[in-house]
């Protein structure tokens, strides 16, 4: 195993995950529900949290962009010139200097809520001109599974920081702990009832960490446990046990060995035994002359004989690699060894045999090309490659972060240690493991499966990973399948499926690269940037920036990489990279039948990288069930435009644009799961009440909240937790919190004053909004009129694994109709938000807000004027006070004018 971070249990990978493996290599509670972390990766949108210390950042390393976890609130890279540093390169001493003080100087920024102290420096090393930096998050002594801090030194700058760092880290299971042994027989009774009595305990020497689990509502919790490794021998697997200290509850576990198939190759088949085969050299095989000592080939395959030749026995295993037979005797081949002839051995009739001996030289093959990559890591080039061969069981292979196994045949699968592709997928998980750097690069699931599916794919020159396993030439998995790409979220999921975007990423970055500098060259500068980046990489999105520094050829990223515009161009088209656009929302139109024009503007952070733009406009009425119409929008010197068509009047439109870069990459606006769709409205409106939240608004309107909350307020939004940075049109808006996220568990409602709307047809609010808040299922955001009748509501999900947050990303136009409240003579509107206890977003952000009216209003009662039909109007609809709700004058109330005003009082004033 790996020092440092990974000295804690490995999750083993396999090609695809067995029957019945639910949450496979995904952590997960005992009631299988995912707790793992959240992966949300955002380009160039600062939370609003991370702000004030950002700013301080800036003023030490030039960071030109950033990629950010909103939930955490966190930057997971930040890039650009960053700060020169002289001989940080040569010199490990000058770099931790900087780094330590770059980094761990700015922990509010990168790690809130934790000091210097809380981090460990588990790596200083470079690989291809690049040093790595990397620290390992600790508390109270404990590793923080997961928790790491790093920088990236390159030329003469250090050009990257980045943070997987887990921000206020607290323990929830205070109190004394139960002893060693008892926790890891809690860990083995919690596998019994699915397994039998056949579980063993794997290591009893396990650590105590700290492990952070995501709750139900979103929020992170910090547990104390001891991991324990248990193996079970029927279905082979392995499971890493997450034990409570204080009270011994299992409280997460993970299936660690991650199966899969893939195509297998001295003579061997070329992908599987359903095709050709070839010879390739014997890489330092055992060979024992007669009468002497066991010695090896050469690494092109020669081997020293007396003579012109002499009698040996061949070994199917080596010197770099050893073959375990788990179903018999090793597998040898008697011959006379001469100088002349080819020598091939050929075991193509005996499964067993054949097993054995494509094993080991496709394993051989894959060993080669990880040396290339590497020249420095010693799992490569002092450590023993160890395969276990037709292992009793079918259908799929595993690493566990060493050793890498295969299974026998049976009437459904080929025996997976006679394929290639298997050989080599394997084969990978074990080298992203060995060569993560502590510290700086994390174990993830799915990228690891799309590593070694791609470095199958680079050996064999074949997009289609897994062919041979189903005794055919069907591949297993595609990663560039025809009229499309593995995209970015959309394709998430189980992790060999998931691990297709980085794949297909990584296929398609080869393929433009050998087009732009020849196959050779191109394949090898892509392995080289693959390698070198997922050493540093923590999941799929963080492939990105870490694939640029390797790209890099000065240190300063803020002036590009020589091969910027192709890997912008190829990550975006798998959404792992995104440009944006910018544009005007319309808010209330006439209903005259002229179109409505949308233009749009490219926002192109790399202008050495010109990108042209195409779109689509969709359109539909709102609530309408029908598929929207599709218009093309048109190229303009700035942008795009598109056409909207005018509606009939009092009528809402819903719209939405996807905009396609030439770089290949997309993005559909408005930018938000739990709304995807713009409104506009068309018709002619009354206003009867309006406020953009200056003067007398502060005292119109209503604030309740639970008590001590940062709740309801007027003033100007100040940009945090996810907060517009000021009103829609000035300074002032209304609403929760404005300095930041709103509070755990808070409730509020802001009520306007009564506004009287009798004599129209229809009455709408319509207003702008900023709102940030989780799925219905944890928190409720509504719109309420006359303190209950709720007219909006944010979108709900069934479960508790609802994930559909409503994350507005700019002011929103907002129509909500009213008219359903016109008999009641007078409203108010409300803007109401209740929380859970964790996960808070920005909450609500209100400005420009109208109560309009529709139609042709008559006699208005309350507005101070008679009107015909109206006997008084004393400005108001209260009754009693000599003039009535309807505006008729009420029996015995004379002040003597006669004006329709009366005073209340038959005393004749």
């Amino acid at each position: 195993m790996a020092s440092g971070l990974w000295a804690w249990s490995m999750p083993s990978e396999a090609a695809v995950a067995p029957a019945g493996s639910k949450d496979f290599n995904r952590l997960h509670a005992p009631d299988g529900r995912h707790i793992e972390l959240d992966r949300t990766a955002e380009f160039d949108r600062i939370p609003g949290r991370a702000r004030v210390p950002y700013a301080r950042f800036l003023k030490t390393f030039d960071a030109a962009h950033g990629m950010w976890n909103p939930q955490r609130g966190i930057p997971r890279r930040l890039y650009g010139a960053g700060v020169v540093v002289a001989n940080a390169i040569d010199d490990a001493s000058v770099a931790l200097e900087y780094g330590t003080s770059v980094v761990l100087g700015h922990l509010d920024l990168l790690a809130p809520g934790a000091t210097p102290g809380d981090f460990e420096l588990v790596s200083n090393e470079v690989h291809d001109g690049v040093r790595s930096v990397g620290w390992q998050q600790t508390y109270r002594g404990m590793k923080v599974l997961g928790g790491q801090v790093s920088a990236r030194f390159k030329g003469d700058h250090m050009s990257m920081v980045a943070s997987d760092a887990l921000p206020n880290v607290s323990l929830s299971n205070e109190g004394p702990s139960l002893s060693t042994p008892t926790l890891i027989e809690r860990a083995r009774r919690s596998l019994l009832a699915d397994y039998g009595a056949d579980v063993s305990v794997r290591d009893t020497a396990s650590e105590y960490v700290v492990l952070p689990v995501t709750n139900v509502d979103g929020s992170i919790s910090f547990h104390q446990v001891l991991e324990v490794v248990l193996d079970v021998p029927s279905p082979i697997t392995r499971w890493a046990i997450y034990v409570e200290t204080s009270t011994g509850a299992v409280i997460g576990r993970r299936q660690t060995l991650m199966y899969g198939e893939a195509p297998v190759r001295l003579r061997v088949p070329v992908r599987g035994t359903y095709g050709e085969r070839m010879d390739t050299p014997a890489r330092r095989l055992a060979i024992q002359p007669s009468g002497g000592a066991v010695g090896y080939s050469s690494a092109q395959g020669f081997f020293t004989v007396a003579g012109s030749g002499e009698n040996v026995n061949l070994y199917a295993t080596g010197q770099k690699v050893r073959i375990t037979n788990e179903a018999g005797d090793p597998a040898f081949d008697a011959r006379f060894l001469t100088t002349s002839d080819l020598n091939i051995w050929d075991e193509s009739t005996v499964e067993f045999s054949d097993a054995q001996v494509s094993t080991y030289a496709h394993a051989s093959i894959v060993d080669d090309l990880a040396a290339s990559l590497d020249p420095d890591l010693p799992w490569i080039h002092t450590g023993v490659l160890r395969a276990n061969v037709n292992i009793d069981d079918f259908c799929n292979a595993f690493s566990d972060g060493d050793t890498i196994n295969f299974f026998r045949a049976d009437e459904a699968c080929e025996n997976t240690g006679r394929l290639a592709d298997v050989i080599y997928h394997e084969y990978g998980h074990s080298l992203h493991r060995q060569s993560l750097i502590p510290g700086v690069g994390n174990f993830e699931g799915a990228l690891s499966e799309g590593y070694a599916d791609f470095l199958a794919a680079t050996i064999t020159s074949d997009p289609g990973m897994g062919r041979g396993l189903f005794y055919t030439s069907e591949a297993l998995r595609e990663l560039d399948p025809v009229g499309y790409e593995w995209h970015w979220p959309e394709d998430t999921g189980e992790v060999h499926d998931e691990g297709r975007i980085i794949g297909g990423t990584l296929w398609d970055l080869r393929t433009q690269l050998q087009m732009e500098y020849g196959i050779a060259d191109g394949r090898d500068l892509t392995n080289r940037l693959f390698y070198d980046a997922t050493r540093r990489a923590s999941d799929i999105p963080t492939m990105y920036p870490e694939i640029l520094v390797s790209d890099d050829d000065d240190g300063d990223l803020s002036n590009g990489t020589p091969n910027i515009c192709l890997i912008n161009a190829v990550f975006g088209a798998h959404g792992l990279f995104a440009l944006n656009a910018s544009f005007e929302l319309p808010s209330v139109l006439p209903s005259d039948g002229d179109d409505v024009e949308i233009e749009v503007a490219l926002d192109n952070p790399y202008p050495e990288c010109p990108v042209s733009l195409d779109g689509t406009l969709r359109y539909r009425p709102r609530g309408s069930n029908d598929a929207p119409t599709e218009v093309a929008m048109t190229a303009t010197a700035n942008g795009l435009v598109g056409l909207l068509p005018s509606q009939p009047a009092n009528s809402v439109l819903n719209y939405q644009l996807e905009v396609a870069f030439s770089n290949g990459s997309t993005s559909t606006y408005p930018l938000n799961q739990a709304d995807p769709w713009y409104e506009v409205y068309f018709g002619e409106v009354t206003p009867i009440y309006c406020t953009t939240f200056t003067g007398d608004a502060v005292n119109e309107w209503t604030m309740s909240g639970t008590a001590g909350a940062a709740g309801w307020n007027i003033g100007t939004p100040a940009g945090l937790g996810g907060d517009p940075n000021g009103g829609f049109d000035d300074d002032f808006a209304m609403g929760t919190n404005l300095q930041g996220s709103y509070t755990p568990g808070y409730s509020g409602v802001a009520t306007s004053p009564n506004i009287n709307i009798n004599g129209y047809d229809a009455v709408r609010l319509q207003y702008r909004r900023w709102l940030g808040v989780e799925d219905g299922f944890y928190d409720d955001a509504q719109i309420l009129v006359n303190g209950g009748g709720t007219v909006w509501a944010n979108v709900s999900g069934s479960d508790p694994y609802a994930g559909l947050h409503h994350r507005d990303s700019e002011w929103r136009f907002h129509d909500v109709d009213l008219s359903s409240f016109i008999p009641d003579g007078t409203i108010n509107v409300g803007f109401s938000l209740t929380s859970d206890a964790g996960l808070e977003y920005e909450g609500w952000t209100v400005d420009d807000l109208c109560i309009v009216g529709v139609g042709d209003v008559g006699a208005l009662c309350g507005n101070g004027i008679v009107e015909p039909g109206e006997t008084c109007d004393d400005g108001n609809t209260t009754p009693g006070d000599g003039c009535d709700a309807f505006c008729q004058e009420e029996p015995g109330n004379d002040d003597g004018n006669d004006d329709g005003n009366d005073d209340g009082n038959d005393d004749g004033n």
